[in-house]
């Protein structure tokens, strides 16, 4: 069974003042996994109240907890979201996503083409224990990291690669991954 969502309520300006998910909850049965009212300074998402009992399964997608930590920069682009543990969101000079530091230490930093294009999205896992506060960011150098995976998006991401060995190869009306050096197919 798939998600199902309702929203209750709409703002003024189009935005949803509460959301209510349902999916697959701790007990593995299908049912409410999120219960939200949302906040709004002006367009810009202020603060989340979560009502639901938490699905405790790192898998989910559902809201881990309600939050009010939310900053964006003066092109109204979010660069703080504590509902995710996102304490930082760094852009570029076209306004794509450079760098997203979370509270846990982990980051994904994102290379582009000239033109915007994603080529490579890199994935560094931190130490056990790390945090970082709000609005706080590691730089590369001096992040303690676990591990670090990446994703290079090829052939306009037609293809990508993951920690250099092709994974996926992408065809209009088909999806391909490689599976033990097997190309599979699915249609």
């Amino acid at each position: 069974m798939g998600d199902t969502k309702s929203y209750s309520a709409i703002s003024a300006n189009g935005n949803p003042l509460s959301l209510r998910r349902s999916g697959l909850r701790q007990d593995r049965t299908f049912g409410l996994i999120d219960d939200l009212t949302l906040s709004y300074d002006g367009c810009q998402l202020s603060a989340v109240e979560e009502r639901a009992a938490p699905v405790l399964s790192a898998a989910t997608l559902d809201l881990k907890r309600g939050s009010s930590d939310f900053a964006y920069n003066d092109n109204g682009a979010l660069t703080m979201d504590g509902t995710r543990g996102i304490t930082s969101i760094a852009y570029d000079d076209n306004g794509s996503p450079a760098g997203i530091q979370f509270a846990n230490g982990s980051a994904t930093d994102y290379v582009y083409t000239a033109t915007g294009q994603k080529l490579r999205a890199i994935y560094h896992t931190a130490m056990p224990s790390v945090q970082v506060g709000s609005g706080g960011n590691f730089g590369s150098a001096s992040r303690p990291c676990l591990s670090a995976d990446s994703i290079d998006y090829l052939f306009g991401g037609t293809v990508l690669c993951r920690n250099g060995r092709v994974s996926q190869i992408l065809f209009d009306e088909l999806f391909s991954f490689i599976y033990n050096n097997t190309l599979l197919i699915l249609t």
